[in-house]
């Protein structure tokens, strides 16, 4: 049985460092292996439940300095029995699209 792929949004492959604040408030710093209009795929030593709640705080270089975008999202799948050499792999889905600032960042 073949499976779907059920991307809506292209998604780009990059290295950016990220912050995310869980529901109990603690702030941690992780790494985004990837990137759409609608969400992210992130790498962390923790794994969160699928649903939780998180903001997302992307540090994104740029040529006046580096430009802080936050997104509000909930974690859509995670992988917490597969860590690769960097740390567990969950996806988070922004509740708001990130369209506009993905495409200034792919110029």
């Amino acid at each position: 049985m073949e499976k779907n792929n059920r991307r809506v949004f292209r998604r780009v492959i990059v290295e950016l460092e990220v912050d995310y604040r869980r529901p109990d408030g603690k702030l941690r710093s992780s790494a985004c292996r990837d990137l759409s209009a609608g969400g992210l795929k992130l790498q962390t030593p923790e794994a969160l439940p699928v649903s939780t709640p998180v903001e997302v705080i992307l540090h994104v270089p740029g040529i006046q300095g580096e430009e802080i975008i936050r997104r509000s999202g909930v974690v859509v799948w995670n992988q917490p029995e597969v860590p690769d050499e960097q740390g567990r792999i969950w996806g988070i889905k922004f509740d708001e699209l990130l369209a506009d600032e993905l495409a200034d960042m792919i110029k």
